[in-house]
């Protein structure tokens, strides 16, 4: 019976282990689409007749991380991951012609479900000068960080003032 239970308590994370879902996305007939993933839940599509798989490594409480993978000059697949949160978008080029292929976006973590809501856009959008092979970062919440940093310098003076003022 000890036997039994101990196989089945080694089993179980197995089962769960292979309970992954890879959605096929067609962006011929729509560009933008918001998916519900969880951890190790990925989507397939195709750039120049090749098959690619961008999937959820790890999933924070504010951000989480996808793994995808690029082909190299001799045809093998270069993996790499990229940070997602609410602040920062990616713009990847699948292909390496200078254009990028997909933007992803992350929309919101639910954090009852452990499960994140990502936007996969396909773009045609040519590259800047100065941008990487595998993509390029967006900032979307730019006045943000300017409040931020407006207000952190009012704190400061105003600390400054008070420590002069009332030092006697």
């Amino acid at each position: 019976m000890k036997k039994i239970i101990l196989i089945l308590l080694v089993l179980i994370p197995l089962v769960n282990a292979t309970q992954t879902l890879i959605t096929p996305i067609d962006f011929s007939s729509e560009q933008t689409h918001a998916i519900r993933l969880e951890d190790g839940d990925g989507i397939s599509f195709y750039v120049n007749n090749k098959k690619f798989i961008i999937s959820i490594d790890e999933i924070g409480k504010n951000s989480i991380r996808v793994k995808s993978f690029l082909y190299d000059e001799n045809g093998s697949k270069e993996t790499f991951y990229i940070p997602l949160n609410g602040q920062l978008s990616y713009k990847l080029d699948f292909d390496k012609d200078e254009i990028y292929d997909l933007k992803v976006d992350l929309m919101r973590i639910e954090e009852n479900s452990n499960k994140a809501v990502v936007l996969f856009e396909r773009i045609d959008e040519p590259k800047g000068k100065n941008n990487e092979v595998t993509g390029g970062t967006v900032f979307k919440n730019s006045i943000f960080n300017v409040k931020g940093i407006i207000l952190t310098i009012l704190i400061i003076i105003i600390g400054l003032v008070a420590y002069f003022t009332f030092k006697k």
